[in-house]
């Protein structure tokens, strides 16, 4: 019982250094989560939107907006059309919606 105890111990120990360097600010993991673009398809009166938008400027998060009602590119408005907004897309992964816990899973934002 006592070898039990003590794996994991070791186990719940490397767990926390492993997430500890992931998430840790300014991190090579952190720095490279943060490196990949980010796009928000948007409007000017949707709330979760606005959510999306304080999220990213809270967490200096660098993120280029495309209001979907203003933008004359035919695709992007029918996008917005199918899926709504906010339409956000991190590198190669696509969030429909304000989903923080997502958002902060994708970019390594820790809490």
């Amino acid at each position: 019982m006592l070898q039990f105890q003590s794996h994991r111990a070791l186990a719940i120990a490397t767990v926390a250094a492993i997430a500890t360097c992931v998430l840790s600010p300014g991190s090579a993991r952190a720095e490279s989560c943060r490196e990949q673009p980010v796009v928000m398809i948007s409007t000017s009166w949707c709330g979760y939107c606005r959510k999306a938008r304080q999220f990213f400027n809270d967490n200096r998060i660098t993120f280029e907006e495309i209001d979907a009602e203003q933008t004359t590119s035919p695709g992007i408005r029918e996008t917005y059309r199918r899926t709504g907004v906010p339409l956000i897309i991190i590198g190669a992964t696509e969030v429909r919606g304000f989903n923080e816990r997502r958002l902060r899973e994708i970019l390594c934002v820790p809490l």
